[in-house]
């Protein structure tokens, strides 16, 4: 007859080995693998504002920039997740890991609309993967994530583009007006956590936040004040109390089917 001790031991060493398994499988999606967790010291989201970006490269003419999506003019898009480092350096090019067209497949749509390639005329082309594989070759691999844990986070930390930037498009705008939309009106211009990076000092072209990293899992957390080293670095301030939202190079009404508001 079988002892009623010993099973119920086994079934306690069974369920902790499941326990196990199971929790290493979800953290092998955060923790960092090839690089050691210590190597960086926060994230950066950058967000651009397509306009600006298609005009500083009118002459590439890009099939993204020639038909425009209608929602590039009132949203800004992804440009990247970069990890960074307090003094204001970064890493960059940490392994020879390459893209996996398997894990862009299960992110495509939202990849799609929220980091789009202005430089292809269609998602389905196999040069649409550039823009992610560079993101991914040149930062991802510094972030020790998982690919699909890396993509994931820059989707989940999307900047939000206020409705100030529709209202503006093709227009000026003050920049505390602009600093105060996208903190929600609640902090004032001087303590806000936004960075604006303008070209010729004047033009919208990016939105930037700095993000913590967590302490365990190595992905973003939470949004935090950029540091002064950091700041300094990028030599494309939005300088004065205006900042100019740049219409697309012709103005061309969009020919590309409009993907989902963004919100």
């Amino acid at each position: 007859m079988r002892n009623p001790s010993i099973l119920r031991y086994l079934l306690i060493i069974s369920s902790t080995i499941i326990l196990i398994v199971a929790t290493t499988a979800v953290r092998q999606q955060y923790q960092q693998n090839p690089v050691e967790k210590s190597g960086f010291d926060l994230y950066i989201i950058s967000m651009s504002y397509q306009p600006e970006f298609c005009y500083q490269h009118r002459q590439e003419h890009w099939p993204g920039c020639e038909h425009p999506r209608t929602d590039w003019k009132t949203h800004l898009t992804i440009h990247g997740l970069w990890p960074q480092y307090l003094n204001g350096s970064w890493p960059e090019s940490c392994t020879n890991e390459t893209l996996s067209e398997k894990v862009i497949a299960t992110l495509h749509t939202r990849l799609e609309q929220w980091w789009p390639n202005v430089r292809a005329a269609n998602a389905n082309e196999p040069q649409y993967l550039d823009f992610w594989n560079h993101e991914w070759s040149k930062h991802g691999t510094c972030s020790g994530l998982s690919q699909f844990a890396y993509f994931t986070a820059a989707l989940n930390h999307f900047i939000p583009t206020p409705p100030l930037v529709a209202e503006k498009y093709g227009k000026s705008v003050r920049k505390e007006e602009l600093l105060r939309a996208y903190d929600n009106g609640t902090t004032a211009a001087a303590n806000s956590t936004t960075i604006l990076v303008c070209t010729h000092g004047k033009y919208l072209s990016e939105v930037r936040w700095c993000l913590g990293k967590h302490p365990e899992f190595g992905r973003p957390s939470y949004r935090m004040p950029c540091p002064p080293s950091i700041v300094l670095q990028w030599d494309s301030a939005c300088q004065g109390s205006e900042i100019i939202l740049s219409q697309f190079p012709g103005n061309n009404s969009s020919s590309m089917s409009t993907m989902t508001a963004i919100v």
